[in-house]
């Protein structure tokens, strides 16, 4: 989605969050954690208001290193006219 002129912008907040795959990066020689520094991408479900309407959306997220928890905020980009057409960002 590109910012135009009717592009808003609100804080959502998380819903569910349930790992869909993971991608591995070897980023020291020791493993500090658990995941040894393995990045995953979660399919998010997340709510936002728009208009006095409760939207719920799913898209999957970029790679980050943990899940995002249930009541987590993110930032929700949407069209005005359609505001289904959203993308997430994490605050």
């Amino acid at each position: 989605m590109k910012n135009n002129a009717n592009t808003r912008t609100v804080t959502g907040r998380v819903r569910d969050a349930r790992r869909i795959w993971c991608v591995h990066i070897n980023r020291r020689p020791l493993k500090a954690t658990r995941a040894g520094g393995a990045l995953f991408a979660y399919r998010v479900t997340f709510e936002f208001e728009a208009d006095g309407r409760t939207y719920i959306c799913k898209k999957s997220s970029g790679f980050l290193p943990c899940s995002p928890l249930p009541g987590d905020p993110v930032t929700v980009k949407y069209n005005e006219h359609r505001p289904e057409k959203c993308r997430i960002s994490f605050k």
